[in-house]
């Protein structure tokens, strides 16, 4: 606990370096420890590192709400729209403050309508997050984006199914091969 500690004092200094330095140590002396895995993950991050150091805090039980949205950012950016919906969910369980709780319920609504789910229940979501935030441009846009999405005739299809479409056609053909 005393690298922890040691670590955020010198986070306090701004002294990045030396903050990880004391991180790296505290995991060697307590593997165990969520809260250093989460510091170096946090101070790590976007380096691939960071997010299995997020990773680990999470697997040990941390309490903060910090690793899940770190890691939905993280999934959100590649595309992974399971992974990214999972931490969001898990981050909006841990109680964030409302701009956190806002951007997680964006991540979330993002996710679900990515991996084909109801659009209701995003637009629920997304309007729940202008609540929380609403000064926000973006989360204005996202909701448009999305109502124009379901008023769509049925027809049209969204350009993200497309791809699906296709890959489902591909497998589709190399099953009947």
């Amino acid at each position: 606990m005393v690298h922890v500690t040691r670590g955020f004092a010198f986070l306090h200094l701004d002294d990045q370096y030396q903050a990880i330095i004391e991180f790296t140590q505290a995991i060697a002396a307590d593997p165990t420890s969520a809260e250093a895995w989460a510091a170096r993950g946090l101070e790590t991050y976007p380096a691939e590192r960071a997010v299995a150091d997020l990773q680990r805090a999470i697997d040990l039980g941390t309490p903060s709400y910090w690793p899940a949205y770190y890691l939905a950012h993280h999934y959100i950016d590649i595309h992974d729209w399971t992974k990214a919906e999972e931490f969001a969910a898990l981050g909006l369980r841990l109680g964030p403050p409302s701009r956190v709780h806002s951007n997680l319920l964006e991540w979330e609504a993002i996710a679900r309508v990515e991996r084909g789910g109801d659009f209701d229940t995003a637009r629920a979501q997304l309007r729940s997050a202008l609540k929380l935030s609403p000064g926000s441009p973006r989360l204005r846009r996202n909701l448009e984006l999305l109502d124009h999405l379901v008023e769509l005739k049925p027809d049209s299809t969204p350009p993200w199914e497309l791809e699906r479409d296709a890959q489902t056609r591909t497998a589709e053909v190399q099953a009947a091969a």
